[in-house]
């Protein structure tokens, strides 16, 4: 017998929020700058850089997308880079170093985008990161 179980928006909400945060709980971002590493986990950057404006972000400022194995490129595919915006770090004569969204860019690229919204964050405020 199948047992119907309902939810109210409320219940909904925090399982949702639960399975997100567990998520993030696991995944990190990283940076090599100049002989300098950067880390740390993506939901604390992606906290902090709400501070900042959303701005257009150009690719050709980005350095080169990773390399994605199949499984990976079937999630690249399916990235919302129109409605997520990505979290950058401006790294000056260096161009633009991506924090998080790096599936976005992929996509954005493929899809023959030239220029993407996104968080940009100054690299001095990413010191506090430096590993």
């Amino acid at each position: 017998m199948k047992r119907i179980i309902r939810l109210t928006e409320r219940d909904l909400t925090r399982i949702v929020k639960r399975v997100i945060n567990e998520d993030w709980d696991d995944e990190t971002w990283s940076l090599y700058n100049d002989g300098i590493y950067y880390g740390g986990k993506i939901k604390d950057i992606v906290h902090m850089a709400k501070k900042y404006d959303i701005v257009n972000i150009k690719l050709n400022r980005i350095g080169d997308s990773p390399s994605y194995d199949t499984n990976e490129l079937e999630r690249a595919s399916k990235a919302d880079y129109t409605n997520f915006p990505i979290v950058a770090v401006d790294l000056g004569f260096n161009g633009i170093g991506v924090l998080d969204g790096n599936h976005r860019v992929f996509q954005a690229r493929e899809d023959g985008e030239t220029k993407l919204k996104g968080y940009l964050i100054p690299l001095e405020d990413i010191e506090r990161y430096k590993l």
